[in-house]
């Protein structure tokens, strides 16, 4: 599917439109001491409301996914 990423330096975020059906994922990372916050904003039009419930679920694997690979990379050397 057509997407547009758009990435914010500033201020640690980085945005995700779907060009098909007008979702849009936000992510905010942000310093949380010696821990890093992370933070999912999902826009979905009132005709994708249906897909809420499957969008919560890939969130969840996403960021356990993310989560996996910032301790594999915080452990290599």
């Amino acid at each position: 599917m057509a997407q547009r990423l758009r990435a914010d330096q500033a201020d640690g975020r980085v945005t995700i439109s779907c060009l098909v059906s007008d979702l849009e994922y936000r992510w905010q990372l942000s310093e949380a001491g010696e821990a890093t916050d992370i933070e999912v904003h999902v826009q979905l039009p009132d005709k994708e409301a249906h897909r809420l419930p499957r969008q919560r679920e890939l969130l969840t694997e996403s960021i356990s996914r993310l989560a996996a690979l910032a301790v594999i990379g915080a452990s290599t050397p």
